[in-house]
């Protein structure tokens, strides 16, 4: 848990939450703009549709990674529209199944998750967000 008394980062930040319920696992992610100026956040590796489009989670299951099962297209490079813009002090959320998109193990495992994802927009500097890690226990 973040110190409560320490300055807020600068730039962008993504924070997880993972809920087990079930036989879903579900991920929330909330982005925030740090900055004075504007962010932009890729729509699919930003998961804004409430869908998994990238690789963009590293579960593991102690030493053992889970598997991504969804598709790796390529694709064309991105255009403005393909981005959200978030103002200064804007935040933005979304939630996914991640069971829908990883390759969890038989049986009932602890593991750890975390998001990690580069926005590019264009003529801007790379964005690499990486949120804090989520430790929780599912049983496929």
């Amino acid at each position: 848990m973040a110190d409560e008394g320490a300055p807020p980062p600068k730039g962008a930040s993504v924070a997880l939450a993972v809920h087990v319920s079930g036989p879903s696992v579900v991920a929330t992610l909330v982005f925030e703009n740090h900055s004075d100026g504007d962010v932009y956040l890729d729509r699919r590796n930003a998961c804004a549709a409430g869908v998994i489009e990238n690789d963009v989670f590293e579960i593991r299951a102690g030493r053992r990674r889970v598997s991504y099962l969804g598709a790796l297209a390529k694709r064309r490079p991105p255009t403005p529209d393909d981005f959200i813009r978030l103002g200064a002090g804007q935040t933005f959320t979304t939630e996914v199944k991640l069971e829908r998109a990883y390759g969890f193990l038989k049986g009932r495992h602890e593991y750890e998750a975390r998001y990690v994802a580069i926005h590019q927009y264009p003529s801007r500097p790379l964005l690499e967000l990486q949120s804090n890690p989520e430790r929780f226990s599912f049983r496929k």
